[in-house]
């Protein structure tokens, strides 16, 4: 539990010193805050069968794309 705890401190430290860095900038958010925080969760960004950046999604009424997808129970959840 106290990896866990340390993993997320060290995680919202992260945050706070590149927020500025990468405000505005959609791909730097994802590289330098998004992609590290799944991997903190345990995902592998590298694995298609568990990531997928820019899943083409059906929510109803048209296609869409998720920044990222992510395998969960045997089907995709996207974000």
């Amino acid at each position: 539990m106290s990896n866990l705890r340390e993993s997320i401190e060290t995680y919202v430290k992260r945050v706070k010193e590149l927020a500025e860095h990468v405000r505005g900038n959609e791909q730097a958010t994802r590289q330098s805050l998004i992609g590290p925080f799944f991997t903190m969760l345990g995902y592998d960004l590298t694995d298609p069968r568990e990531c997928l950046p820019e899943y083409k999604a059906d929510f109803g009424k048209a296609p869409s794309r998720c920044r990222w997808s992510r395998s969960h129970s045997w089907r995709r959840v996207g974000t």
